[in-house]
């Protein structure tokens, strides 16, 4: 697969959409050529360097797992880091990794391995990725004079079409299931071929929120709630075996705060979850992905997620000038898709609810 960075060419675009809306502020255009953080559906990966370092800036690929040993890293070269006037306090993070040899050099790494083409903020940068599978074999069960040979296919890229939902039954009974229902099938299954898998944890725990709110809705609110808490725990459980996804993290925040409402009956001694635990939670979400930003991760949509899911909480506290800071810094990246991102919309509304209250509340 070839694939070509063009920063000047994002830059352009960036600049042209941020500055069509008369309704909106210009804010400073900082873009870059990216890819967002994924998995590879193979084996191995392969990045082959097909231009000279020179010919650019930035660029290189980002493994999530980088942040588990982010205070030995060098800062990563990011033009917002200074520049912005919400940027957080520059802080030591991982510099995407890039071959040193120059042109024709790669890096190779486990497809498994969550990772991100990190932005290029200057020039052009041409790479060739070179997927690698494997199938093996195993010998069938028929007589020998008709014994044939079944290709079989790596448990990594079963996981991987499992959690995708890309290996449809077919069963008729099954396609009438409710999508959440199919999710929970995949995503069991997807576990049984790998038991430490977070990922699939995670997407396990989405599914079984849809089931409990179809419970709620249904009027069983008892169900309902036992499924919840076990979205919970499939949510923890992701985040002991994923901890630098800050995806899990937002998604545990949301169930946290499910489960808390759904339990204010209860004394505070009995109550499964408290406002201090949904706090550190969205609190070490928004720490990752703000790390994964700054090293030029395009974490766009997880970002403006947790930090609106982050600050409708401490604003539902009615500590407005907290959940206006939460805001402010995605509030102020005028997204181009503006007109069309739901999110980022909801948090503009909800970041001007908060600068309205501030004089009048105040706030701690």
């Amino acid at each position: 697969l070839y694939i070509r960075y063009n920063a000047t060419e994002a830059a352009a675009a960036a600049s042209q959409t941020n500055g069509d809306d008369l309704t909106c502020t210009p804010t400073p255009v900082t873009a870059g050529a990216g890819q967002p953080l994924h998995r590879d559906l193979s084996l191995v990966s392969v990045n082959v360097m097909l231009n000279d370092p020179g010919e650019f800036q930035g660029g290189g690929t980002f493994f999530e797992n980088q942040l588990r040993f982010c205070q030995h890293d060098v800062t990563a070269d990011h033009p917002s880091t200074n520049t912005k006037p919400h940027s957080s306090p520059p802080t030591r993070i991982p510099s995407p990794l890039k071959p040193s040899g120059g042109v024709g050099h790669c890096l190779l790494h486990s497809s498994l391995e969550r990772h991100a083409g990190a932005n290029t903020w200057q020039g052009v940068r041409d790479v060739m990725v070179i997927f690698v599978s494997a199938i093996g074999q195993q010998a069938s069960t028929a007589p020998v004079s008709t014994s044939t040979s079944h290709a079989i296919t790596p448990t990594a890229i079963q996981s991987s079409l499992l959690k995708q939902c890309m290996n449809e039954w077919q069963d008729e009974n099954y396609a009438i299931l409710p999508p959440f229902l199919r999710g929970i099938c995949h995503n069991r299954l997807a576990l049984t071929v790998t038991p430490t898998d977070g990922e699939a944890f995670q997407y396990l725990a989405n599914s079984l929120m849809a089931c409990s709110e179809a419970y709620y809705h249904g009027n069983n609110e008892d169900k309902s709630l036992s499924i919840l808490q076990l979205a919970c725990l499939c949510y923890q459980r992701a985040c002991d075996l994923s901890p630098c996804d800050g995806r899990s993290f937002n998604n545990l925040g949301l169930a946290y705060t499910k489960l808390r409402d759904r339990t204010l009956h209860l004394p505070a001694a009995m109550a499964p979850v408290n406002s201090s635990m949904i706090e550190n939670t969205y609190q070490r979400g928004m720490d990752i992905l703000e790390q994964s930003h700054r090293a030029g991760c395009d974490v766009t949509q997880d970002r403006q997620a947790l930090r609106l899911n982050y600050g409708l909480f401490v604003a539902n506290q009615d500590d407005w000038s907290r959940a206006a800071a939460i805001l402010q810094p995605i509030v102020m990246d005028t997204p181009s898709n503006r007109h069309d991102n739901v999110v980022w919309n909801n948090a503009k509304r909800l970041y001007d609810m908060c600068v309205r209250e501030i004089p009048f509340k105040g706030s701690n």
